[in-house]
């Protein structure tokens, strides 16, 4: 990734073949470099970091390192301290992904040590070093899942390449910024800024290696924001690109992340397990990221029924967590073993797996696809035994693990977790006989639903609340005869809805479409669909405000306010926003002035 300034013209051809990911090419041209007489070893080190690049970008990490390693003791006897930094990176950088994050954090204190001691060097020159050695300590801290400390140190990186324009490097800092906001901590608008950014300076930079990684990351934010189409024709992009590498582990992340489209947004669990299957074959090596795949194989199969395949992938994670010592890789085990458990519908089991899930959750390790998965299947489970039991308690130990949910539907801005959710919710207030709340809980769902255009589930929570509204009078009949919890679930259709939550991961961001806009500072929440409200709002006495479509669905339910239950007088002109208020004022004065 760094070469000295002054290159023999063969290694510039090098470095053209490598950013257009022309493997053998390179390979043959750094051969031919490398056998000529009389070679200066200066210029034998150049040539062996650019291999050791090259090894990197087809995900041959064991070689790359062993090369770096080799090249670090030539450049040592050299005195070229700057290019024995650049072989601990290569270094660093392969041991980060064959996931030795110790060994890889000691090359880099030994790094930074060897910088500290080249005091005439430019401060360019040095910049650069400490970029790379910055970005090696956000995927050390990212992988420990210290995360503020990950984006710390790559924003570090960012901030010292920029001002070095170091394109590659500089892309890879903002796609592992991009994927921290948005795959862990959720905050999807800063994700897609810097990874938009990030595809940007990859394109600039000109490496097909570095912009297939960046696109492979937006793909990630295409799923989690629910355009799976286009993530799925960026993923066949990038494989163009991995495959002219050879590189097995990129191919089989790009299959992983495929698996993950279709078993979450089509009916196509066949597909799902095809791709699922061609990642574990195309690459066998452990680690965080044989981890992840391995857990999404054991929900695959869980969800075709193949429970003695999940159990098989199952012991393999084990195997990958006795020998990875990773906070993720642990999670992922954890994870995996408590859906293995719960699987097994022995009462025994199933206490084994409410456990695991519970001590996952209480943890507040903030992953959002493994703490979403955790949530719901704490609340499967925990259905399962209200059923079983009918004891009356289990409903209060659902209420914050619904809380839980709706927190990081807010956080994720999803609006799809946040009408099913709620359509959860109604279902759990009809197991109480509790019509007016599971109404207002409908209500809700279909407010979201309709205000973010889920056209679909708004037509299924629709369904639901006018099959409500016609067994009401059943309901009242369930309740008065004290009918037992199996009736009320079947009546509920409360397996259905838990299948619907498995599956209320992604983020669907669509444009709210009103004719005007008021711009305004002051951000107001609508109580009913939780959106900021834009144009007008109806604000009650106690300080509640709704949107004005929520205020008439209100309205329209029972007509009083949810958090008073005072009367909902419509009657009232709906309020503006003091921005728009003010607004209109000026354009009254101005009209004023000019009539004058």
């Amino acid at each position: 990734m760094i070469t000295n300034q002054e290159k023999p013209e063969e290694l510039i051809r090098v470095e053209k073949l490598i950013d257009d990911a022309k493997v053998h090419e390179a390979h043959e041209l750094l051969n031919n470099f490398e056998r000529k007489e009389g070679l200066p070893l200066q210029d034998k080190v150049s040539s062996q970091l650019l291999r050791a690049d090259l090894l990197f970008q087809q995900g041959r990490y064991r070689e790359a390192l062993t090369l770096a390693e080799q090249t670090s003791k030539e450049s040592l006897e050299l005195g070229k301290i700057l290019q024995s930094v650049d072989c601990y990176f290569f270094m660093a950088y392969s041991l980060v992904r064959l996931g030795k994050l110790d060994e890889a954090l000691d090359l880099v204190v030994q790094g930074e040590e060897l910088l500290k001691n080249l005091t005439q060097v430019l401060s360019s020159k040095r910049m650069k070093r400490e970029a790379c050695i910055a970005l090696i300590k956000g995927y050390f801290y990212e992988h420990k899942v210290e995360l503020d400390l990950g984006l710390k140190y790559f924003k570090q990186s960012v901030e010292l390449g920029e001002k070095t324009d170091l394109k590659k490097l500089n892309a890879l800092a903002l796609r592992s910024i991009a994927y921290i906001y948005g795959s862990k901590k959720g905050e999807m608008d800063l994700a897609l800024d810097y990874i938009k950014k990030g595809v940007a300076v990859a394109k600039e930079s000109k490496n097909k290696f570095t912009i297939a990684q960046c696109l492979n990351n937006l793909a990630i934010l295409f799923t989690i924001t629910g355009e799976w189409d286009r993530a799925l024709k960026i993923y066949e992009e990038c494989l163009v690109t991995y495959e002219k590498l050879g590189n097995k582990q990129r191919i089989s992340t790009v299959f992983a992340n495929m698996a993950g489209v279709y078993e979450a947004f089509t009916d196509n669990i066949n597909q799902a397990a095809k791709y699922i299957e061609k990642s574990l074959a195309t690459f066998t090596e452990d680690g965080l990221f044989g981890a992840n795949r391995l857990l999404r194989a054991i929900i695959i199969d869980l969800k075709k029924g193949d429970s003695e395949q999940a159990k098989k992938n199952f012991k393999h994670l084990e195997q990958v967590n006795s020998k990875v010592k990773e906070k993720e890789v642990e999670i992922c085990y954890r994870l995996g073993k408590a859906l293995i458990l719960k699987n097994q519908l022995r009462f025994r089991s199933m206490g084994k797996a409410e456990k695991i899930l519970k001590e996952l959750i209480g943890e507040g390790v903030f992953l959002i696809d493994l703490t979403r998965t955790a949530l719901v299947n704490l609340c499967d489970i925990l259905l399962y035994e209200y059923r079983v039991t009918s004891n009356l308690e289990i409903l209060n130990e659902l209420e914050p693990l619904v809380t839980h949910l709706l927190s990081i539907a807010d956080k994720i801005q999803s609006h799809r977790l946040q009408a099913e959710t709620y359509l959860f919710q109604a279902k759990l207030a009809l197991l109480s006989f509790d019509v007016k709340k599971s109404r207002r809980f409908l209500t809700q769902a279909q407010q979201i639903a309709e205000r973010h255009n889920l056209n679909k589930i708004a037509l299924e929570i629709s369904s639901e609340h006018n099959n409500l509204i016609d067994r009401l009078e059943l309901w009242e009949q369930l309740k008065n005869s004290k009918a037992p919890i199996s009736e009320r679930f079947e009546l509920a259709q409360m397996s259905e809805q838990m299948e619907r939550m498995q599956r209320s991961l992604v983020i669907v961001k669509t444009q709210i479409i009103e004719d005007k806009v008021a711009i305004h500072k002051e951000r107001k929440i609508c109580l009913v669909c939780r959106s900021e409200v834009l144009r007008f709002s109806y604000i009650c006495e106690c300080g509640a405000i709704y949107c004005d479509n929520c205020a008439r669905a209100v309205t329209d339910l029972e007509n009083v306010c949810w958090v008073c239950d005072v009367p909902i007088d419509y009657s009232k002109p709906v309020k503006q926003f003091k921005e728009e208020i003010e607004k209109n004022a000026v354009k009254k004065k101005v009209k004023k002035d000019n009539n004058k």
